[in-house]
């Protein structure tokens, strides 16, 4: 058996360790590893292999009479440099990561527990010592033709019969010399990769507290969307453009047993029809020009254990509402390019401001997907069905905007709420919300009726209004214009109008004589893609 064994004395010369090494022989204990202390320590530790016929005193005994330089002999549990690595171990096993390093050739040498859990059912002991790819078996990984470094490799294997997807980093390991000394291999969960994500790119969620409004049809929504949230079912949100429906989609989110996981939202109307399919699916490398050398995951696999909100639903082209159905049926997807399925646990909220009824009989819609995310309608009311709303939308905008404007103390004068009050709003919430927004901007201290612009059918007309608001220098001399923020300034207004009569980004283009790329460029210039507080 092992034996440990702290020899404590003047043996750190080399005439001294070589009479050391001839002591143990002539006692029949093998030496199987030796390490030396720290300069002037006179110590030194030794792994043996110990002769069970041998008696701990006599060996003290013997080894004192060969070496008279020894003060002590000490029986160890382990070595220095042991301790150190079982330190290490437990750290590593402690890691929330899959770690494994393998030398050149691909053997591995280390697994952490986490990693032999996550590729196997075998022990870390039986793992090390096999080649990675043993346990790789959908993705044969070539260490040999990596060129130095490779982050966000996306693996694929095979656990329990089931496909698995996670992101891997392969670093090389170097020793003292900087040489290359074999591999270290950490492979990431794909789900805990898509919460970071979302947490550190997604907006803040919201929940049913931020939808505003104490009217009897927006309250009816609400409940009908708190019951909705607990379950598992698909939900259809329906109601017309500016509406709140994305910020209902949010708080069903939220409130339901998957809030743990991400929200990831796809507007099928400012996708393009080539783009949309890739998008929502993924694709595998190689699957077409331009598509990244090591593939993509779509908005379906992102949306894993969570909530995949499709807006606009009604503008998808009949040929992806029938891969939308097949994915929503079997709860399997399959890349563009790609031959293998796989699994997903996702739950559609989709939304709309178009008649499927109406398409469905007109055959642009397929009815079996519409029965499929119509298990739980909810109508989302327009402003003009909920008017008494207005004041208190009115009073949560002014406070939001004129704080994000550093005009803390705007107010509005009389006749403003009346205005207000007896305008239809063609675009809902969402222009009730621009026009306080510009008012806002125009106004000095008091938003007066003329700073709503609600009669303005053009820019032509509106301008006088905002011209008034424009210190002179002095009578008679120019107006102190910048022109490209007027430029600007025009450029955003008109495209706003647009939106707010256009439901997608080509009839936005159409309408404004622009093409369709030109209008998602300037659409995210100006911020008008971020989603709105209702």
């Amino acid at each position: 058996m092992e034996k440990r064994i702290k020899l404590i004395g003047g043996i750190n010369e080399a005439g001294s360790v070589h009479e050391m090494l001839k002591a143990f022989a002539a006692l029949k204990i093998n030496v199987l590893a030796a390490a030396f202390g720290h300069p002037g320590d006179e110590q030194i530790e030794v792994k043996v292999d110990w002769n069970d016929s041998m008696k701990w005193a006599g060996f003290c005994t013997r080894m004192k009479e060969q070496l008279p330089e020894l003060r002590d002999i000490q029986e160890i549990d382990w070595m220095e440099w042991e301790r150190r690595e079982k330190e290490l171990e437990i750290v590593i096993n402690n890691v929330d990561e899959a770690i494994i390093t393998t030398n050149h050739e691909g053997l591995i040498t280390f697994c952490n527990e986490k990693a032999a859990r996550a590729l196997s059912k075998d022990s870390q002991a039986k793992i090390r010592g096999s080649h990675i790819n043993s346990y790789i078996s959908t993705q044969q990984l070539d260490l040999d033709a990596l060129k130095g470094e490779q982050r966000n490799i996306e693996l694929v294997y095979r656990r329990n019969n089931k496909k698995e997807t996670a992101l891997m980093d392969v670093l090389r390991i170097r020793n003292e010399l900087s040489q290359s000394d074999g591999y270290m291999i950490i492979i990431k969960d794909m789900k805990k990769v898509r919460k970071l994500l979302h947490t550190l790119s997604g907006p803040r969620m919201n929940t049913f507290e931020d939808i505003i409004g104490s009217s009897r049809s927006i309250k009816n929504a609400i409940n009908m969307a708190h019951q909705a949230a607990s379950s598992n079912s698909n939900i259809l949100l329906i109601g017309e453009s500016g509406t709140g429906k994305e910020l209902f989609a949010r708080a069903i989110h939220q409130s339901s047993r998957r809030n743990d996981g991400p929200f990831i939202t796809a507007n099928c109307a400012a996708i393009p029809d080539t783009l949309l399919e890739s998008e929502l699916f993924g694709y595998e490398r190689g699957a077409f020009t331009g598509a990244d050398s090591s593939g993509k995951q779509g908005l379906f696999e992102l949306a894993v254990e969570g909530t995949l909100f499709l807006d606009e639903i009604g503008d998808m082209n009949l040929h992806l509402q029938a891969k939308i159905l097949r994915a929503i049926q079997e709860r399997k997807i399959r890349r563009v390019g790609g031959i293998t399925e796989t699994d997903i646990n996702t739950r559609i909220i989709s939304a709309t401001n178009k008649n499927l009824e109406e398409m469905v009989k007109n055959g642009t819609f397929r009815n079996d997907l519409y029965f499929r995310l119509n298990v739980i309608p909810i109508y989302v009311p327009p402003l003009r069905q909920r008017k008494e709303d207005i004041p208190m939308l009115t009073e949560f905008f002014l406070a939001n905007i004129s704080r994000e404007a550093d005009k803390p103390g705007m107010r509005i004068t009389e006749g403003v709420l009346d205005k207000l009050m007896s305008y239809d709003w063609p675009g809902n919430i969402r222009e009730l919300r621009n026009v306080i927004e510009r008012a806002v901007y125009l106004a000095v201290d008091w938003i007066e009726p003329r700073h709503l612009m609600l009669e303005a059918q053009s820019y032509g007309d509106a301008l006088p209004g905002i011209m008034e608001t424009a210190p002179m220098v002095e009578s008679g001399k120019v107006l102190p214009v910048h022109l490209p923020e007027r430029v600007a300034e025009l450029e955003r207004y008109y495209l706003k109008k647009a939106m707010e009569a256009q439901k997608s980004s080509r009839g936005i283009a159409k309408l404004l004589g622009i093409s369709h790329t030109n209008v998602v460029q300037k659409i995210k210039l100006y911020h008008l893609d971020e989603g709105e507080n209702q």
